[in-house]
């Protein structure tokens, strides 16, 4: 795992989101992270977390196409929501979707998204981003479909410079 200056607001964060209850009780979050170095450590910290508690980690770059690859998880998920298996919910797979401030109001693969993750029992989510405004708009405006989807866990010593209109790298 690559070490970045500020590691221990890294570790902060991934703490924040992998807790000792993980594995059961998953809250979605949502990080601007400073650059495409501190999501990638951001990344092997919260695997290495998941993994400790029987929990796999996928990160899915949404960059190159994020419309496309965010159907492509809607659709995994909607096909495991259909799956039982008599157990009670546990959280089998984390997704860390990168680039997920690249979505706008305008967005339409967000709807069918929501639709399936707020009925999922499978899946826990930590999205990523590098402008903390367009995160926050997309999970703080009521009049979008990812209100109150996710919380926000981004460090204030990053808030100041996750303010771009740009998602670098």
């Amino acid at each position: 795992m690559k070490v970045v200056p500020d590691q221990h607001l890294v570790d902060e964060v991934a703490g924040l989101f992998v807790h000792h209850a993980f594995a059961r009780v998953c809250i979605s979050r949502y990080v601007a992270c400073l650059d495409d170095e501190r999501a990638l450590a951001l990344y092997a910290a919260v695997e290495q977390r998941a993994r400790a508690t029987g929990v796999v980690t996928e990160l899915v770059d949404l960059g190159p196409a994020p419309a496309e690859r965010l159907n492509a998880v809607t659709e995994r998920i909607c096909e495991r929501r259909w799956v039982r298996d008599g157990k009670p919910p546990t959280y089998e797979r984390v997704f860390v979707l990168d680039g997920f401030d690249l979505f706008n109001e305008d967005d339409k693969a967000t709807y069918p998204f929501r639709t399936e993750m707020q009925w999922d029992e499978h899946h826990g989510w930590l999205f990523m981003g590098r402008n903390l405004p367009a995160l926050r708009n997309l999970f703080n405006n009521y009049r979008l479909p990812l209100y109150g989807a996710a919380s926000g866990i981004t460090p204030e010593e990053w808030r100041a410079e996750c303010q771009g209109d740009a998602h670098s790298g």
